[in-house]
């Protein structure tokens, strides 16, 4: 099955079309994720929403947790999460959450031990 972190609809959408039952991840749009769930129910294949912040080393484990124990180990990792630089100050430290958030390879190293 497939994980997708920052899950979208369409993304989600994509992978069970392709024959995948599919991990949405989100940090704070729920309802689309669970949205995307429910079409993927629909389609007959498994799967699950479970919220993460996917910077956060606690969470992914937690969330590579759930996603094994509800549908098995993980086949596909799409690490689609990443900070929007439009919504950031030009602060370095804001830069520099952004590019952590965007080249963050936990998830990886979680799914992928």
């Amino acid at each position: 099955f497939a994980v997708l972190t920052a899950g979208d609809g369409p993304s989600a959408l994509a992978l069970a079309r392709a024959g995948a039952d599919v991990a949405v991840n989100y940090r704070s749009r729920r309802s689309e994720a669970e949205e995307a769930c429910a079409q993927i129910a629909a389609w007959g294949r498994r799967s699950l929403a479970v919220g993460a912040d996917v910077s956060q080393t606690g969470e992914v484990s937690a969330l590579i947790a759930a996603v094994r124990r509800n549908l098995g180990p993980v086949s596909i990792l799409v690490n689609n999460a990443a900070i929007n630089p439009s919504r950031l100050s030009s602060s370095a430290r804001s830069l520099n959450s952004c590019m952590e958030s965007s080249l963050d390879f936990m998830p990886c190293n979680r799914a992928f031990p």
